[in-house]
């Protein structure tokens, strides 16, 4: 990752579905296939490919043709960098900021402390 622009990562963390898909990602201890992938975000499959796309191409996820998707190491500190700025946005407004969720889909939880990781072993 650190040979891409920082504006490619940025751009590819500001897609509408990036953060979902990131967040999928890192709850599975298996890779997804694009159809689980689908069905859990419920993005059109045009706009699912190019979030998908963007994440690979800046290496926050791993595709395999065979095997489907999984979160990188880097896609799982750019979760935890999300939800720092999250919390830091919440702080300035006065809002708590122990568990928060995600902007693009209030059901999905942010993993945003390597304590989270921790707690599911993912250390």
């Amino acid at each position: 990752m650190a040979s891409k622009k920082p504006m490619t990562l940025i751009r590819a963390l500001g897609l509408y579905w990036s953060i979902t898909v990131l967040n999928r990602l890192a709850a599975s201890k298996d890779r997804l296939s694009f159809s689980e992938l689908y069905r859990a975000c419920r993005a059109s499959p045009s706009m699912l490919t190019k979030t998908l796309r963007s994440l690979a191409e800046v290496e926050l996820i791993e595709v395999d043709p065979f095997d489907g998707y999984a979160i990188t190491p880097a896609g799982t500190k750019a979760i935890w960098v999300v939800g720092e700025l999250l919390s830091m946005a919440q702080a300035g407004l006065g809002q708590g900021a122990s568990s928060r969720q995600s902007a693009s889909n209030p059901g999905t939880r942010i993993y945003t402390s390597e304590g989270d990781q921790r707690r599911r072993g993912e250390d």
